[in-house]
């Protein structure tokens, strides 16, 4: 479950809408610079049910330009793939370290405004979310992120 919501968390630091910062306002494109930096949980659902973030309180989250770190009880490493063409922008993510192994796919869709990094992102290679919300049964993720200082 914890490796689930990690995947999830990364997946949701990668998603940029076409009117947030880091994005060109005339191409709606998302600015994979902008997403570069450290992150912390502020809310997030499982499928249709809220998470209780408290569990989450002390990971942090690492985007680079083509990865995410998850770094808590345990650490997951995601190779991040954008398709920020796309509004929202997509995203691809493939666990390449975990306690789990390598391997786990999700696809998602991702949008930064000013230092809010939402991310939706469904189970086990699963068609990406069109929307930022989660329903019952859906296998889907949804977490909101903020910038750490």
């Amino acid at each position: 479950m914890r490796t689930m919501f990690g995947l999830c968390a990364c997946a949701l630091v990668f998603a940029v809408s076409p009117y947030g910062v880091g994005q060109d306002k005339k191409e709606g494109k998302l600015d994979p610079e902008k997403l570069v930096g450290k992150w912390k949980y502020v809310s997030g659902e499982k499928d249709g049910a809220k998470v209780d973030i408290a569990n989450f309180k002390d990971d942090v989250i690492t985007i680079t330009k083509d990865t995410i770190t998850l770094k808590g009880k345990e650490t997951f490493v995601m190779k991040m793939e954008l398709d920020a063409k796309k509004t929202p922008a997509t995203v691809k993510l493939t666990m390449t370290e975990s306690p789990f192994g390598p391997g786990a796919v999700s696809n998602g869709i991702i949008e930064l405004k000013g230092d809010e990094l939402k991310i939706c992102y469904a189970h086990s290679d699963a068609d990406a979310p069109k929307e930022f919300k989660t329903k019952e049964g859906g296998k889907q993720h949804y977490f909101v992120l903020k910038r750490a200082k």
